[in-house]
């Protein structure tokens, strides 16, 4: 019988619970625990020390595995929340068309309840004509519609 039949088959004798890996981590874990007992070691010379490297070199690579997959999940939340804030910042109020390529600022104003929205004049020029509203920050409309913060 092959891994990859004992894999889909009950014969490992374990189940994860839903959610987890599949994959054990660690040499204590099955299905390296029952590795053992495929490997004829009658036939294998220093068998425990050839087991204890398999399985040593398998939780090497496993590890290393498990932190990738860390790391892409982390990049993934990030891109996940990056959208997010772009789409809040495309939802916020503006009196003319947005641009792309141009920087636009944001300001908010208490009117009951604040209220954000994007203005083309700068910090200086719109404190002028508004002194009421509050300065947020610059922002960036690139080409691909994501924004990017300027200060």
């Amino acid at each position: 019988m092959t891994i990859l039949e004992l894999e889909q088959s009950d014969e490992w004798g374990w189940e994860m619970p839903e959610g987890k890996s599949n994959h054990p981590t660690h040499p204590n874990q099955a299905p390296f625990k029952a590795m053992q007992r495929y490997l004829d070691v009658e036939r294998l010379p220093d068998s425990l020390d050839v087991v204890r490297e398999v399985r040593n070199q398998a939780v090497k690579k496993l590890e290393m595995l498990d932190q990738m997959h860390r790391e892409l999940i982390g990049k993934a939340r990030s891109i996940i929340e990056k959208a997010k804030e772009d789409l809040r910042l495309h939802s916020v109020r503006m009196h003319a068309a947005k641009i792309r390529n141009r920087i636009y600022y944001l300001y908010s104003r208490d009117k009951g309840n604040e209220q954000e929205f994007f203005s083309i004049l700068d910090p200086d020029e719109y404190h002028a004509a508004d002194p009421n509203s509050r300065y947020i920050g610059a922002y960036r409309l690139n080409e691909d519609s994501s924004w990017t913060r300027l200060e």
